[in-house]
């Protein structure tokens, strides 16, 4: 059965909207892009530390913090 006025066309109405949004949300974070980039890799940088200090202390509040310590000593201040 053929489908006859707002039902055709919706589908491409929701994907035209749908693009807008993301290409509205993409100018948004856009500045943002290098910041994200650097919290990524420090998450993948301190991963290991993190694991370290729940297998030692079992208490991973205290690992966070720990690992927070250890990166506000080795990372370079502006």
């Amino acid at each position: 059965m053929p489908h006859y006025g707002n039902e055709a066309i919706a589908p491409y109405f929701f994907l035209i909207i749908f693009g807008a949004a993301l290409i509205a949300v993409g100018y948004v974070l856009l500045p943002f892009l290098g910041d994200m980039v650097i919290a990524l890799w420090l998450c993948c940088f301190c991963r290991g530390t993190m694991s370290a200090c729940c297998g030692r202390w079992e208490s991973p509040v205290l690992a966070s913090g720990i690992t927070v310590a250890v990166l506000m000593v080795v990372w370079p201040s502006r």
